[in-house]
């Protein structure tokens, strides 16, 4: 079993928990169902990973999941890398909830994607469903460093060993997924679900999640190699 401090569902919950103070936005609501409801399956047909492998990070690279929580609502996230400068990616991750949408750009050195410690963000920044921009004071960076830097353990990749499985999501079918179960971490509680990713996938290769002790799921919706376009 991998151990992950945060996985792309939970973030994506975890970012509409910090709306829960709000009201949901009308809005909002009617664009995210109706968006649901016209979605259709991909005829995406991807062939087996040839290695266990994540694609290299590069500018314009994004996915869009589509996340249900346990209280059934929707919800999208999109992970986007809109730069690269000196060595690091300037990474930014798009919430989309019945309480409006929320975004987080940051720039991150990657070094070894298998291990998260080794990755230090430079550069932090967030929008809230009002658009107000918030940038983090260089000398507040270290303080906060450690709370963001739970957004980017889903970049942290290690299928070495994995089982394999075919997945079939509204984004296509992918031969021979790399299946994982991870046990993830937010706000003081925990859940696990089992993970199925693909190298042909951008950012960190997630195709679904599925939870084991929580009704939650993610699944990617779609992705592309160019055209990330920044929210900020």
């Amino acid at each position: 079993m991998q151990r992950i401090q945060l996985s792309l569902a939970v973030l994506c919950l975890g970012l509409a928990a910090a709306a829960c103070g709000q009201s949901i936005n009308g809005a909002a609501k009617a664009d995210i169902d109706r968006r649901v409801a016209a979605l259709q399956p991909s005829s995406r047909a991807v062939d087996a990973p040839t290695a266990a492998e994540p694609m290299a990070l590069a500018p314009g690279q994004w996915i869009t999941l589509k996340n249900v929580d346990e209280e059934k609502r929707p919800s999208f996230v999109t992970y986007k890398v809109v730069g690269e400068e000196a060595g690091a990616y300037w990474i930014e991750v798009a919430s989309e909830t019945y309480y409006g949408k929320s975004a987080v750009r940051m720039q991150v050195f990657f070094g070894d994607r298998r291990d998260p410690h080794s990755f230090d963000i430079r550069y932090i920044a967030s929008k809230n469903t009002d658009g107000h921009v918030e940038v983090v004071p260089q000398p507040l960076l270290g303080l906060l460093r450690k709370n963001y830097s739970a957004m980017l353990d889903a970049f942290a990749i290690t299928w070495t060993e994995l089982p394999r499985e075919d997945a079939a999501v509204i984004g296509g079918s992918f031969t021979g997924c790399f299946k994982g179960r991870s046990t993830v971490s937010f706000a003081g509680t925990s859940a696990t679900s089992d993970v199925w990713w693909h190298s042909a996938v951008p950012i960190n290769g997630l195709v679904k999640s599925v939870g084991v002790d929580r009704p939650m799921t993610s699944e990617l919706v779609d992705f592309g190699l160019e055209g990330a376009r920044s929210e900020f």
